[in-house]
Parts: C-alpha cells; structure tokens; sequence
C-alpha cells in the first residue's frame, strides 16, 4: 500500500514537472507575452487534473511568469523592452544586497550547492551546450539568494529570475564568458568576504546590463 508520504511524494514530483514544462515553454517563447492559460485545455493536453494545473500557475505566477487578469484568469507575462528595462533597474539592488547577505550567512550546504551549480555551468559552457548554461546562470543567483536566508528577499529575487530565465534564453548565446565572474563571486562568497562579494556581483550585473541592452539594441533609460 502507498503511504501518504509517497503519495504526496509522487504528486509534487507530478506538479514539478508541469511547472518545468510550462516554464520552459514560456522562456522560449512558445508561450508568447499575453497569451492565455486555460486550465482545461492544459489538463487536457499534458494529461493531469486540473489541480495540478492550478497549483503550476499558481507557482509559476510567483515566479513572475503568469500573471492573473480580470475576465481572463491566468496570462502569459509579457516580456518586451518596457520590462526587461523595469527588470535590469531592479535588478543590481537585489543582487548586490544578496551577494552581500550569501557571504555573511551562507552555511556548509549552501556552500556546496553554489560550487556544484559552478562546475554544471561551466561543464555546459565547455560542452557548447547553451540552454544548460543560460538554466544553470540563473540556478547560480537562485542559490546566492537562497544563501541569505532572508524569504523576504528570496520570494522578490524569484520574480526576478523568472524574467531573468526568459531575458538569458534571449542571449544565451552570449552567456558563456559569465562562468569566470561567477567564479570570482562564489570565491569571495566562499571567502565570506562581504563587501568584495557585493562590489562583484554589482560589477557584474552591470556588465551584463550593458551587454544585454547591446544585444537587444535597447535604450537606457535616462
């Protein structure tokens, strides 16, 4: 007989599997900006109950990805220059604060789980495999935000890289040079030297900014 302790075992790994799929259908573009969620048609499609399905909105609206409308329900965000300007203000504060917060408070396992994320991105980097690198770039910032232990911070930061999963797939091209400045923050992290750790990561997300702005030949706001 099934415990309920696999059951539920069982029905997370089920919904997290949804919300993968989902994810990565709207970080591709194969779920555009304003495009609607039926729940229906959803279940029907990927062949699990509508709860399943609600519960995957539910999170990946968390996550900054879906947003919920008046007469509409669940809404494909959209993710054109307006927002990804919005995102790359935003962006530098919470980071630097994060980087900052990860060297002071960080612990053993957190430690081991950003040196892991390292070594997969820069294994992808080297394999040329760019999708794993863009998912294992942002797996990075996840774990330094999860590091500070403030949850406040952390449910702000996973709207932010839920845009920032979309804003990487867009120039993942150009992600593989990140893997070095990464290395350079999770060392002083490592270190638990607080400020060099946040004047890095502040140094980076600004690099990143101009080159993304670059990229998608996009005007800073004044």
């Amino acid at each position: 007989m099934t415990s309920p302790d696999t059951l539920g075992s069982q029905f997370r790994s089920l919904r997290d599997h949804v919300v993968d799929d989902i994810r990565d259908r709207i970080v591709e573009g194969r779920l555009p900006g304003g495009h609607r969620l039926v729940e229906r048609d959803l279940s029907a499609e990927m062949e699990v109950s509508r709860i399943t399905i609600r519960e995957a909105l539910q999170q990946l609206t968390g996550e900054g990805l879906v947003v919920q409308l008046p007469r509409r329900g669940s809404v494909v965000t959209e993710f054109g220059g307006p927002e990804i300007l919005n995102l790359l203000e935003l962006r530098e504060p919470l980071e630097v604060l994060a980087a900052r917060l990860a060297a002071q408070r960080h612990d053993g396992a957190g430690a081991e789980r950003l040196a892991a994320i390292q070594v997969a991105c820069r294994t992808a980097v080297r394999a040329d495999n760019l999708e794993e690198a863009a998912t294992a770039s942002v797996r990075f910032h996840e774990e330094i935000a999860r590091c500070t232990g403030n949850v406040l911070l952390q449910a702000h930061m996973a709207s932010l890289h839920g845009h920032l999963r979309r804003l990487f797939w867009m120039t993942r091209e150009h992600q593989g040079h990140h893997v070095d400045e990464h290395a350079r923050i999770l060392e002083a992290i490592l270190a638990r030297d607080a400020d060099h750790a946040a004047a890095l990561a502040g140094e980076h997300v600004r690099e990143t900014t101009e080159e993304t702005l670059r990229l998608l030949e996009l005007s800073p706001r004044a």
